[in-house]
């Protein structure tokens, strides 16, 4: 186990080993003010975080995301759209409903709403 032995290192398999960092939000580099988003600063879509590793060992880490979930939203009252109707566009569904699935020529769109980057391998010595 980690910090019995200084020299012994922290291998797991078990997902349930994982950890995530604090949840971030903010703006993406084509925010403008205009577009009336909840977040008002603009990170231009750049996060980080510091992690802490608790024993020497080999990690993997990976930036998972929701993202653009706002794209989904209806106005309310006079903003309400005439007519009302979900979503219509590709760009839309693809980022905000994990059940749209759309093909024509071959090609598919299909709808996710977690986004994860390739995986990195840390080694802690």
């Amino acid at each position: 186990m980690p910090g019995e032995n200084p020299g012994s290192q922290f291998v797991s398999d078990d997902p349930s080993d994982a950890s995530l960092t604090h949840a971030q939000s903010g703006v993406t580099r084509w925010y403008h003010e205009d577009l009336g988003l909840k977040a008002k600063t603009n990170n231009k879509g750049q996060f980080s975080t510091n992690v802490e590793f608790a024993a020497a060992g080999t990690y993997y880490v990976q930036a998972v995301a929701k993202v653009d979930q706002d794209w989904a939203t209806q106005g309310t009252s006079d903003k309400i759209p005439v007519p009302k109707v979900k979503p219509q566009t590709h760009i839309v569904n693809a980022r905000t409903n994990d059940g749209w699935m759309y093909s024509n020529n071959d090609r598919v769109v299909r709808g996710q709403t977690v986004w994860t980057s390739q995986v990195a391998k840390f080694v802690v010595e």
